[in-house]
């Protein structure tokens, strides 16, 4: 049983990978190039694949646990931004559910009761979306000179 639980879990990394980079379809001339390319997207496939077994497995635990405080603003703040449902109370009373349906919805997932979780392909859009956020939000602090901003930690 513990051989088939692992086999699934690597199983689900590897859709997450597949889903998320559509390496297949990807051209190189040298395959040291597809080791590159593969080593950055392997990254970001075990932290979708990560989130996902988050939310299922563990759906009420605090999102806090598993990101930044300053992760947990930028998402809000995007979020509102783009007027999204966000999570009533401040960021680091997120569940990791609100989290990772939160980050999906920045890649257009809208949760329902038949889907009340997103698919790895929302997940790993928002994922992206988020990072392309947390470096704008940083570049922008070092650029005020705002380097002990209370949204690190």
């Amino acid at each position: 049983m513990q051989f088939y639980e692992r086999r699934w879990s690597i199983e689900r990394f590897f859709h997450a990978l597949k889903v998320g980079t559509r390496l297949q379809d990807r051209r190189f001339d040298q395959a040291q190039d597809l080791t590159k390319c593969l080593a950055f997207d392997a990254i970001t496939a075990f932290r979708v694949w990560e989130l996902s077994r988050l939310a299922h497995e563990h759906p009420k635990e605090p999102a806090c646990e598993h990101e930044s405080r300053m992760v947990l603003t930028v998402l809000c703040l995007v979020a509102r931004w783009r007027h999204l449902k966000v999570p009533r109370g401040p960021p680091e009373a997120m569940t990791m559910t609100d989290y990772v349906v939160l980050v999906a919805s920045l890649a257009g997932f809208h949760p329902s009761k038949r889907q009340p979780l997103p698919g790895t392909q929302k997940l790993w859009k928002g994922v992206l979306l988020l990072n392309n956020s947390i470096q704008t939000y940083e570049a922008t602090l070092a650029h005020l000179g705002h380097r002990d901003d209370p949204g690190h930690g």
